[in-house]
């Protein structure tokens, strides 16, 4: 793997409204990802919390996605 690195992205399942992103919306952003990188790994959903910067705690799901380029 000389000079190349591994990412990980993390993947919302939501929009910051609420709204689900749909099945195709994800097989889409995959095929792009595999057009640029050549390949993607898509790990089991995990859920992350952040705060907003007035004090707002926000916990929501995402997919993680490894990506070596």
């Amino acid at each position: 793997m000389s000079g190349l690195a591994l990412w990980e992205v993390l993947v919302p399942t939501v929009s910051n409204k609420g709204k689900p992103f749909r099945t195709r919306h994800h097989r889409a952003w995959d095929e792009q990802v595999r057009r640029i990188a050549g390949g993607l790994t898509v790990l089991s959903a995990a859920r992350g919390q952040w705060l907003s910067p007035e004090g707002d705690l926000f916990s929501e799901r995402m997919l993680p996605v490894r990506i070596v380029c």
